[in-house]
């Protein structure tokens, strides 16, 4: 957890290496993403709980990632903006280190009720996310 935090507090930061309105908007995501980090851990214990959570940290980040693919769009990557993206990309890799810790707390069973590795489990609850 320190260190998704620290890959996030990085990023926040590095924002600020962006243009206008590049900087407020990736700001702006990044907040909203870490808002979705803190995970009750009641919400944890149920099937539909972790769904959510995963659901709602996923949405959280299809939208760090649009505003990452626009400053890649913009055409003129410098060291600025290639500092941001690195750190958006440790943001992410943060997460699914922090999600596959959590989740291997919790058995994972298909409905013919064989045992799977977390990941797989997270697998498939990513691919029937909208």
């Amino acid at each position: 957890m320190t260190s998704e935090a620290n890959a996030l507090g990085t990023a926040f930061l590095k924002a600020n290496m962006l243009a206008e309105p590049d900087r407020t908007a990736m700001k702006t995501v990044l907040l909203d993403y870490a808002r979705t980090r803190y995970i009750r851990p009641a919400s944890l214990r149920t099937p539909d709980g972790r769904k959510e959570m995963l659901q709602r940290t996923l949405q959280a980040q299809q939208k760090v990632w649009a505003a990452t693919m626009h400053v890649i769009d913009q055409g003129h990557l410098g060291l600025a903006e290639s500092s941001v993206i690195t750190a958006v990309n440790n943001v992410l890799d943060a997460h699914t280190i922090r999600l596959v810790a959590a989740f291997q707390h919790y058995k994972c069973y298909h409905s013919n009720g064989s045992r799977s590795w977390p990941v797989i489990r997270i697998t498939e609850v990513c691919r029937k996310t909208p």
